[in-house]
């Protein structure tokens, strides 16, 4: 078992409701594992990836984001992750809410630009990394949402799906590296705050921080869809030559269903 790196599963799916040949992985880095963090408007260059909490705040002069990385891979984890080329079907995130604004909001989860590496002992308002400044600060990122979501208004695990598509990206063209960067999809009005626990939480056997749910499926299995029959007599004129039989190579016996008619 491989939960005291990551706790991951893969499951091979029955075909009745659901798609045939498919794989679910859940990424869930405890502590020490796991890249995420929030990051402070008001103070711009703080460390905040130690905290217990990840926040998402919109108030004058005062932002908060969320942002957390994945390695679809599993490399940096120490397992086998998705493998390239794989076709992704469904993404979701789920955190646990420790607090909730009293009234649902809209938060944008958008995508960090590939350039762009968080380390969550180094991340802050300003910089990426210790190396790494933002050039926009607060995050570059992707200025199309990948998804909304209205945020909770309880306490306890909720689910951000519809990521297929960015985790598909990720996985194709930035190196199995998918970094997701949480606000509010409006930041100013009335001070709004979405509290979830963060990796660096503890609660055993019941844990809480952030994690993962990809369904995929394996290249092998992705369908191939197969080629256009030919549909017209000039058509059918050319597979017969590509096929090495007909008039043209000296045989005049006519074929039908394929087959070479009695001469």
């Amino acid at each position: 078992m491989i939960s005291a790196i990551v706790l991951i599963a893969h499951l091979h799916l029955a075909s009745t409701g659901t798609t045939p040949m498919s794989q679910t992985i859940v990424f869930q880095p405890p502590k020490g594992q796991a890249d995420d963090c929030s990051v402070m408007e008001l103070l711009p260059d703080e460390v905040l990836g130690a905290n217990v909490a990840l926040y998402v705040i919109r108030a004058t002069g005062d932002r908060y984001r969320t942002m957390i990385g994945f390695d679809l891979t599993g490399s940096s984890y120490g397992i086998d992750g998705i493998p390239r080329g794989s076709r992704i079907v469904s993404a979701k995130l789920t955190f646990n809410c420790l607090e909730a604004p009293v009234v649902a909001t809209t938060v944008a989860v958008h995508m960090v630009k590939k350039e762009f590496t968080i380390v969550s002992t180094e991340t802050t308002w300003n910089s990426a990394s210790a190396e790494v400044p933002w050039i926009t600060p607060g995050g570059d990122y992707d200025r199309t949402a990948a998804v909304t979501f209205a945020s909770p208004i309880d306490t306890g695990d909720f689910d951000v799906t519809g990521l297929a598509a960015a985790v598909q990206e990720a996985l194709d063209e930035n190196d199995g590296n998918a970094t997701f960067l949480l606000k509010f999809d409006d930041e100013s009005g009335i001070p709004r705050g979405l509290g979830m626990f963060s990796s660096e939480s503890t609660f055993d056997p019941d844990p809480r921080m952030p994690r993962l749910t990809v369904v995929y499926q394996p290249r092998s299995h992705v369908p191939i869809d197969p080629p256009t029959p030919a549909t017209d007599a000039e058509d059918v004129r050319d597979v017969a030559i590509d096929l090495g039989w007909g008039p043209e190579i000296g045989d005049d016996r006519a074929w039908q269903d394929g087959r070479p008619a009695s001469p």
